[in-house]
């Protein structure tokens, strides 16, 4: 069976600790925390989502990811200050804080990292539509008393999966190994400071020529990742709590040639080599809300058990009325035909 089919089997399969409960789960709304676009295999989740799902990773993955009400006016002040206080509590060579900017609406999110290394401080940006910094931009960034990173290139190709996009992002680069506590992206800023290139004399601002392998997991656009993979240094990383390498688990969800979705057969996206990696976690993600929210709400009667082994152990079993199992019972036949058949479905 494909395994992109595998993961999403907690969408069908039925059995489940919260059979009994089934009714209180249908009280789930969906539309309180995501934004659906049916017909395009799109879904943004909101800020109170976006809080969901963090505050499981940073409990799961031991992440340091917050989500605040940034935009990019009075980012730069309000979020440094904070990592600022935070950095003055740790006692630790690498402190990384991960947030987003824009994440507060339904337009555009983009992941930034404050990473304090060797007593330096650094301001990563990896905006997955790129950036073309001009004079007022270099002038606001100039403010931050470090380095500042940012991408250049367009990683992106759907119009919706930046928020995806920016909360795996987050996770993989605050990511921690839960047997030695640390960092799975080891070294992140000198890994920059090598792969990287100067783009304003005045300022410390650079941009990023190459990234390391666990931050191309996220990207869509074929030839962003032909230029930002390095051969000669591919390392093993983590899919989920399995290793494999970034050629492989690109491999799993990448369109093959002469594929195309029926319903969106004009889209850009569905091109040859792009991948389609956010797509099926946008969907998975509102899986685990609708679960974490359950957790929330029903803490009392689930024996004390962490989020993880509830979310992994008891995939949720909808009746056929409910509003999320109608929703959900569709997209996995819909990926079911992604990732399965790649032929038009006349169904869909």
């Amino acid at each position: 069976m494909n395994r992109s089919i595998i993961q999403l089997m907690p969408l069908i399969v039925s059995i489940s600790i919260f059979s009994a409960n089934r009714t209180e789960l249908e009280k789930f709304n969906k539309n309180d925390f995501f934004k659906l676009y049916y017909e395009a295999l799109e879904i943004q989740p909101n800020q109170l989502a976006q809080k969901y799902i963090a505050d499981y990773y940073n409990t799961r993955y031991q992440c340091n990811i917050k989500i605040t009400d940034l935009i990019y006016e009075n980012f730069l002040e309000t979020s440094y200050h904070e990592f600022l206080l935070m950095c003055n509590t740790q006692n630790q060579n690498d402190y990384r804080y991960g947030f987003m900017i824009g994440g507060t609406d339904y337009k555009h999110a983009v992941p930034c990292i404050f990473n304090r290394y060797d007593n330096n401080d650094y301001l990563i940006i990896l905006d997955s539509i790129g950036c073309e910094y001009q004079k007022t931009a270099y002038e606001k960034l100039a403010a931050f008393p470090g380095t500042v990173f940012f991408l250049k290139e367009l990683r992106q190709v759907d119009v919706v999966s930046c928020f995806v996009d920016a909360l795996i992002l987050l996770r993989d680069a605050t990511r921690k190994n839960s047997t030695n506590n640390q960092y799975v992206i080891n070294k992140l800023t000198p890994y920059l400071e090598v792969h990287a290139r100067k783009v304003h004399e005045d300022f410390q601002i650079f941009e990023i020529k190459k990234l390391p392998d666990m931050l191309l997991k996220t990207v869509q656009y074929k030839e962003f990742f032909k230029n930002f993979f390095d051969p000669e240094s591919e390392k093993t990383i983590y899919s989920g709590n399995k290793t494999t390498t970034i050629n492989e688990f690109r491999n799993q969800y990448t369109i093959d040639e002469g594929f195309y979705l029926k319903i969106n057969k004009k889209k850009p996206f569905f091109q040859t080599g792009n991948n389609y990696y956010l797509k099926i976690k946008a969907f998975k993600l509102l899986y685990y809300v609708a679960l974490l929210w359950y957790i929330k709400n029903h803490r009392s009667i689930l024996d004390e058990k962490d989020e993880y082994s509830i979310i992994k152990s008891a995939p949720i079993h909808f009746s056929d009325n409910s509003q999320f199992f109608d929703y959900t019972k569709r997209l996995a036949e819909i990926y079911q035909y992604i990732t399965s058949n790649k032929i038009v479905n006349k169904n869909l």
